[in-house]
């Protein structure tokens, strides 16, 4: 079986090629907030949630699974997207299209401050090297001005039976070329 990526490249099942070398993957259960942030278009500031992987060859692909629970003090639209070594990985986004539109890996929409919305993304990355990698997810919104967005909650934080704490996750996981 041949599997092929977006960047026109292909791999083949056959021999070591195609097989998975090695998974990391970090599940965060705890809370993570970021206050008084300029989301002003959607501006990512602080990773949220991530990943160390050392790949063992610099031609391996390495596959990105992200789930994050996102809460926000407004009814508004949340966004996040992946980074590779504190750097935008402008692949897992969407078009530049203008000069207006920000890229992002994935976005969702919380109603109101009570609730939170799981957005999930997917990407395959060349590695690139042998170093360690750093893959994360820095979280925004639309929202003109400040604003506060939290991971694993939402932004009221009652403590009654009907609330929800919940959990996010980013995996990486090294496919052999």
């Amino acid at each position: 079986m041949t599997i092929h990526f977006g960047d026109s490249t292909s791999i083949d099942s056959g021999g070591s090629l195609g097989k998975v070398l090695q998974v990391q993957s970090t599940t965060k259960t705890d809370h993570f907030s970021q206050s008084s942030v300029a989301t002003n278009q959607g501006n990512l500031t602080n990773d949220c949630i991530s990943v160390n992987i050392t790949p063992s060859n610099s031609s391996n692909k390495i596959l990105l699974i992200a789930s994050l629970s996102i809460g926000f003090n407004s009814d508004n639209e949340v966004v996040w997207a992946f980074f590779k070594a504190g750097s935008l990985l402008t692949g897992a986004s969407g078009d530049d299209r203008s000069n207006n539109r920000k890229q992002r890996t994935a976005a969702g929409d919380v109603r109101w401050s009570g609730t939170h919305n799981t957005t999930t993304g997917q990407y395959v990355d060349t590695a690139g090297g042998t170093s360690q990698i750093t893959y994360s997810c820095r979280l925004g919104a639309g929202h003109n001005g400040t604003a506060t967005l939290y991971l694993n909650r939402h932004h009221t934080d009652n403590n009654y039976a009907y609330d929800f704490d919940t959990q996010s996750t980013i995996t990486a996981i090294e496919v052999g070329a």
